[in-house]
């Protein structure tokens, strides 16, 4: 059956549109180590990250379209708690153990904030995932998002470490973008048992950091956090989207075969990829890799997508289940 283009369907690349980038700045903040036992001359590292990744979130706000007054109210509040961010930093202290404390504490208000433009932007994704006119283009969208989402939340987990309060951290960091993936109403396009997973969890989540409940415990539920992509792969067997990858992946296999290297190739490399992101793993890697301009790319791309084409060609998916 014929459909509209794939790059009409799909947003632009994560490295220009401002979804993308807030996806990343929110990912480079959660990384950014502080703890008690952290160092000074990491805590020197820390500071600077948090100055120019501050700056970064004022200059995305300021490229936002905020006409609609939800997505205007979230980038408001975002931009006072910005400030107050950077207000804090100008003013931390010398002692290396209030350096941290305070240092911590302008990490989390600065990821919160991002994670509050992220929610109000996931609340808009039924909108934009219906920019078709079609039935079946909007439910194209729609899994296309979903599937996006879940590619989201795995590169927002980091790790949890030895430490209890790394392992704290990385549970708020699970919780804050499982806040973000509940706020996109695309997620009740899932199958009921599979909503209710992620609704589970970041209530088990928000209850062991209420309470600070014993590590093992936490760790438990990292894992299960953990778990939460393999959801794109049950979407990822639906009838739309096995027919959708099987045509974006042969599309990509002839523009790395035909396509001189360059710019351009990129550019329309990357619209590719943006289209088939949460559908496997490597393949977003490799993404990621491309946008930072990694050597050697797009030889590996070739061979994840030659590699893709023969283990996910459509008899295969379309054996799996979809309810």
């Amino acid at each position: 059956m014929s459909r509209r283009p794939v790059s009409i369907l799909a947003p632009k690349s994560w490295s220009f549109e401002p979804t993308g980038r807030l996806v990343h700045l929110r990912w480079a903040v959660a990384e950014i180590g502080i703890g008690i036992e952290t160092p000074s001359a990491s805590l020197d590292a820390a500071e600077r990250a948090l100055r120019i990744f501050s700056q970064r979130a004022v200059t995305l706000l300021q490229a936002m379209d905020t006409d609609e007054e939800p997505l205007a109210d979230a980038c408001y509040a975002a931009e006072l708690a910005i400030a107050e961010v950077r207000s804090s930093i100008a003013q931390v202290g010398l002692l290396r153990v209030e350096r941290a404390r305070s240092l911590n504490q302008a990490r989390c208000k600065l990821h919160r904030a991002l994670i509050v433009m992220a929610e109000a932007m996931a609340k808009q994704s039924r909108s934009a995932a219906e920019g078709g006119t079609r039935l079946e283009a909007r439910e194209l969208g729609s899994l296309l998002s979903l599937r996006q989402m879940f590619s989201a939340f795995r590169g927002g987990l980091i790790s949890a470490g030895e430490h209890r309060a790394r392992l704290t951290w990385a549970l708020e960091v699970a919780n804050a973008e499982l806040s973000v993936v509940l706020a996109n109403p695309v997620l009740n396009d899932l199958p009921l048992a599979s909503q209710e997973v992620v609704r589970d969890l970041a209530r088990r989540i928000g209850e062991w950091l209420s309470k600070q409940s014993e590590p093992l415990l936490g760790r438990s539920l990292y894992r299960e956090a953990s778990m939460i992509p393999a959801l794109a792969g049950e979407l990822s067997a639906h009838p739309l989207l096995v027919e959708h990858d099987e045509q974006s992946l042969s599309e990509l296999a002839a523009l790395l075969a035909h396509e001189s290297a360059g710019a351009l190739l990129e550019g329309q490399v990357l619209a590719h990829l943006c289209a088939l992101r949460g559908l496997d793993f490597e393949l977003d890697r490799l993404e990621l890799n491309l946008i930072y301009g990694a050597a050697g790319t797009l030889g590996s791309l070739s061979l994840r997508v030659h590699d893709l084409r023969s283990r996910l060609s459509r008899p295969v998916r379309a054996a799996a289940s979809w309810s």
